[in-house]
């Protein structure tokens, strides 16, 4: 069916995200519902990517799918940019792992498998990883081996919107899911090196980097060198209440 979202209806509900309304008779565009086939094929590579180029058509066509959802989509084409945006990275870990509050909440999200969200380990695992993550300051392990994979990546990209209201931050997310599932069809997968946004410092010179308006996300993608079994995921009772 076709869908119709308005985004934030009521300014007097500001955790009412959104409203979708589904259309009775009129089916979707073909290209959307192509999509729907390759949901289930989607899921976040966080290993070494094969060495293979990305065709320039299938990037220009991950940028419409971008601009399609109001964000814009910006490869980071030169050595210069790339070597820049790793290095941001690297930062943004050493950052992040200096920070003793945001290591306690990254050990809250370490799960067995069953948990069915967060990162998921090994049950006998979770505990010792926990301690080790709540103890131990490993920016400058995490950030050489994130550095190393942004550099090997046969693209990195950045993510943008417009403004950064938290319409922008919906847009986002819209264009994120319509350009991963459109790299599914082309073979691509993604995962996210999200530092220099997280780490408010960075920012600016991430945005200096891709010479667009606001950067939203940081990703890489490529083709994978292997299969690997998809994240678990919470039931879908959970997640979707009915009426």
């Amino acid at each position: 069916l076709s869908t119709h979202v308005s985004v934030l209806p009521d300014a007097s509900e500001p955790d009412w995200l959104a409203r979708v309304a589904l259309g009775e008779h009129a089916r979707a565009p073909a290209a959307e519902a192509d999509l729907l086939a390759v949901i289930a094929r989607r899921h976040t590579y966080r290993k070494r990517f094969a060495q293979q180029t990305v065709a320039p058509d299938v990037l220009a066509q991950l940028a419409q799918a971008a601009a399609a959802e109001s964000a814009w989509l910006e490869v980071l084409s030169t050595q210069e940019r790339r070597h820049g945006a790793a290095a941001l990275v690297a930062e943004g870990d050493a950052a992040q792992w200096s920070n003793p509050s945001w290591r306690r909440e990254l050990a809250a999200w370490m799960h067995p498998r069953r948990r069915g969200d967060g990162l998921a380990l090994p049950g006998l695992a979770v505990p010792i990883a926990q301690v080790v993550v709540r103890t131990f300051d490993m920016g400058e392990g995490v950030g050489a081996k994130d550095r190393e994979l942004a550099d090997a990546s046969p693209v990195l990209a950045v993510l943008g919107t417009e403004g950064d209201t938290a319409a922008d931050w919906l847009r986002a997310g819209q264009a994120l899911q319509r350009l991963l599932l459109e790299g599914v069809r082309h073979g691509l997968q993604a995962s996210y090196l999200n530092q220099p946004v997280q780490v408010s410092a960075l920012r600016p010179r991430l945005q200096q980097l891709a010479g667009r308006t606001v950067p939203q996300l940081l990703l890489r993608l490529g083709i994978p060198a292997e299969e690997i079994p998809a994240a678990p995921r919470r039931p879908l009772a959970d997640v979707i209440d009915e009426e």
